[in-house]
């Protein structure tokens, strides 16, 4: 399986590799020496393959189905910088059916939770 991730710089050193959600996307957590990144299941032959052969066959709304998927925040990479992470707590325990659950707090008072 291939996430989408952005590219290491070379003074990065990955300190630990999560696989766990984001939404109701898969995807890889990669924490470095200066960042967080999340890098959703890369869907992109996915999309291709189902959209293409509708393309081809001229269905109507092609567009407007690519761009709702292009918007779709839990397909977008994510990245933070540690030095504006303020604060990480636990949001949930793991059970049956969902990952733990982490809160991020940034410095500028801004929260973003996620599943790790």
């Amino acid at each position: 399986m291939s996430f989408d991730q952005p590219a290491l710089d070379e003074m990065e050193d990955v300190l630990g590799v999560f696989y766990g959600g984001r939404g109701q996307v898969g995807g890889q957590l990669l924490i470095t020496n200066r960042r967080l990144m999340f890098g959703p299941v890369d869907v992109g032959l996915a999309r291709v393959l189902s959209l293409e052969p509708l393309a081809a066959v001229g269905a109507p709304g092609i567009g407007i189905v690519k761009a709702a998927l292009d918007a779709y925040e839990p397909l977008k990479q994510k990245q933070i910088w540690l030095r504006h992470i303020k604060t990480v707590e636990p949001k949930g325990n793991a059970s049956l059916f969902s990952p733990p659950k982490i809160r991020l707090t940034m410095v500028t008072g801004r929260s973003w939770s996620m599943e790790s």
